[in-house]
């Protein structure tokens, strides 16, 4: 509450109130008897001046008449010829002319006729104004006596003082009152505003002026704050919609170089095993000197070449993501002739490098794509290859029950870990205990396992007392 601005303005308007009300309280309180002593002795001036124009030879009785204006006043007026007789006096007595003759006759020196000595005698008892005047009227000297007592006026000021703070005191107690709520009032707008203001700054600008706009300051002020919000809320609305756009274009644009990258990797991996045949059968073109063989080597890596431009040719037009790769359309195939011809193109690799091949495979017919046969096959030996050592042995089998066709690639040497065999799938995994770890870029065993997924099929692997198998299992439609 002390810091609302309703409340300071309160404050402001009342010290400020109150020093004024105060400077004028202590003026009148410390002049006004003064003020009032100077009025009166204007007033016995003006008295004598018209008791100097009046001829007391003429009726001296009517003198009340004459001085009826000064009544009000309360003087005490005495007036005496030369020789200090009582021709006049407010107060008639015996007693009283006694008194008065003795006032004349001790400061008769006081009275002179070229001025009019007022003076204030001052005592505890009494204070009051006294006036002698000597006038000339008719030939004759006359003294005049005037005198007012203060005692009263005293009282009535001392009186009217306690009035005048009591009243002062309740003034600036109402007038408090009032201000505080008429400038609550007034205020009110701008507490709203600035509550307004906090929202806008907090991000919420929705914040709108709900309150009656008045033609001032302040109703100008509220109006061009409902402008500046709907005019902030306009621009970042357009932001809003801009960064979102901003975003989905980013979004599109870092799909897009995954999908390359994808791309990229899947041409890099798919044609490592035939650049590999091809490699192994050119080199036994140039030892063999047997013209049959040449030409079926010769033929054999035609064919490796045909099957790397049809591979290309469809990862360069993939348009649905990498998926598409792998489908292909499908055909009756005789799984065990085809899984020999592999084996048989990759006799000269696996005698390069010191392995021995085993085959256990049993005569079946499937419906499948070749395409998908030779990735799964090709990344389940080029698979075994790294992790097989020199004289070593890999076993290919392929045996059929009633419900499906298990292909599988065994290779001796060291079990997968269970922390590789929970990310083996995943592609650009690599485990940390492969061969040549930089050659490989980790996404063998993923194509395999999206064929899978897209073909409704079974992959995985078992490790054995002395080596791994990969499987996989073709589905039998019934």
């Amino acid at each position: 509450m002390f810091k609302k601005l309703s409340f300071k303005l309160a404050v402001y308007i009342m010290v400020v109130l109150i020093l004024t009300i105060g400077a004028i309280s202590f003026l009148y309180t410390s002049n006004a008897k003064s003020l009032y002593i100077a009025n009166e002795k204007d007033v016995m001036k003006q008295a004598v001046k018209q008791l100097n124009s009046y001829n007391f030879g003429k009726n001296v009785s009517k003198i009340d008449e004459f001085l009826e204006i000064y009544y009000e006043q309360t003087y005490d007026l005495y007036i005496c010829d030369s020789d200090l007789s009582v021709i006049y006096s407010t107060k008639r007595s015996a007693q009283t002319d006694d008194i008065v003759k003795e006032i004349f006759y001790e400061r008769i020196d006081d009275y002179k006729s070229n001025s009019v000595p007022i003076t204030v005698n001052e005592n505890n008892s009494d204070e009051s104004i006294v006036l002698k005047a000597k006038l000339k009227n008719s030939g004759k000297t006359y003294y005049v006596y005037i005198e007012q007592s203060l005692k009263t006026t005293d009282s009535v000021f001392t009186y009217t003082n306690r009035f005048l703070l009591l009243m002062l005191s309740a003034f600036i107690i109402a007038s408090g009152i009032l201000m505080f709520v008429l400038i609550h009032r007034e205020t009110n707008s701008i507490t709203q505003l600035s509550t307004l203001t906090t929202k806008i700054s907090k991000g919420d600008y929705s914040a709108r002026f709900s309150g009656k706009i008045k033609k001032d300051e302040i109703g100008v002020l509220a109006k061009n704050f409902n402008s500046m919000a709907d005019t902030i809320s306009e621009y970042v609305n357009s932001l809003n919609n801009y960064n979102f756009l901003l975003k989905e274009d980013n979004k599109r644009m870092t799909e897009y170089e995954d999908m390359r990258k994808r791309v990229l990797t899947n041409i890099t991996h798919e044609l490592k095993t035939p650049l590999a045949i091809i490699s192994s059968q050119i080199e036994m073109m140039n030892l063999t000197k047997d013209s049959e063989k040449k030409l079926y080597y010769y033929n054999s890596a035609l064919e490796e070449i045909d099957k790397m431009s049809q591979l290309i040719s469809r990862l360069l037009n993939i348009q649905a993501g990498e998926k598409t790769i792998f489908e292909n359309e499908v055909e009756i195939i005789q799984l065990d002739d085809m899984i020999k011809a592999l084996c048989k193109k990759s006799e000269l690799l696996l005698k390069a490098k010191g392995i021995k091949l085993e085959t256990d495979i049993m005569p079946y017919e499937i419906e499948a794509a070749p395409q998908n046969i030779e990735h799964i096959f090709d990344n389940y030996l080029m698979n075994a290859i790294q992790y097989c050592k020199h004289n070593q042995k890999i076993k290919v089998s392929l045996k059929a029950d009633d419900f499906k066709c298990r292909l599988s690639v065994f290779n001796e040497g060291s079990h997968i870990s269970k922390a590789d065999g929970e990310n083996i799938w995943t592609d650009f995994y690599k485990s940390k205990h492969a061969k040549d770890q930089e050659k490989h870029s980790g996404i063998g065993l993923f194509i395999v396992k999206e064929i899978s997924l897209i073909n409704h099929d079974d992959c995985g692997f078992e490790n054995h007392d002395n080596g791994v198998e990969f499987w996989y299992d073709f589905n039998i439609k019934v």
